[in-house]
């Protein structure tokens, strides 16, 4: 088979445990659950007795996002979500003055947090993205386009 050098290359097993460890440490507690029996407090605080230390779920859910990353899939119920109407303004009748929220699964944002980082430091370190492109871009934003404006 052969590889171009724009591929994507699976990183490894200690690799992706630092990473969810870092991310599960980020956690919010107290966002909402999705259709998972994974609550985000039963996740970040599975220490067994003592805080001091580590996480016992972090090698397991390490694993379980290394098969994912490794086969190129996801598990299905990963791919439900919640979705709740939110009312926005207007007439409470018409529909279309509601917008919609969606929750996904708990492991699910854990693993798109975590696979996000990894494409986002791939693009970096290969140039992939444009100098022009400041917004969703580490260490730019996109006031900084009114800087460069300003300056030509």
């Amino acid at each position: 088979m052969n590889r171009t050098v724009d591929a994507f290359d699976c990183l490894s097993l200690a690799i992706i445990t630092c990473l969810v460890s870092k991310f599960l440490g980020k956690m919010n507690a107290s966002s909402l659950p999705g259709f998972e029996e994974f609550s985000a407090p039963f996740l970040k605080y599975a220490y067994p007795g003592n805080e001091r230390y580590k996480n016992v779920l972090v090698p397991y859910l390490a694993n379980l996002f290394h098969v994912a990353l490794s086969e190129k899939r996801i598990p299905a119920c990963w791919k439900t979500a919640k979705i709740s109407p939110l009312y926005k303004n207007g007439s409470k009748l018409d529909p279309n003055n509601y917008c919609m929220l969606v929750v996904s699964g708990t492991l699910y944002r854990l693993y798109a947090i975590i696979l996000r980082e990894l494409v986002t430091k791939w693009c970096v370190e290969n140039r992939k993205v444009p100098d022009t492109q400041f917004g969703f871009y580490p260490d730019r934003s996109t006031i900084q386009t009114f800087y460069f404006k300003a300056l030509t």
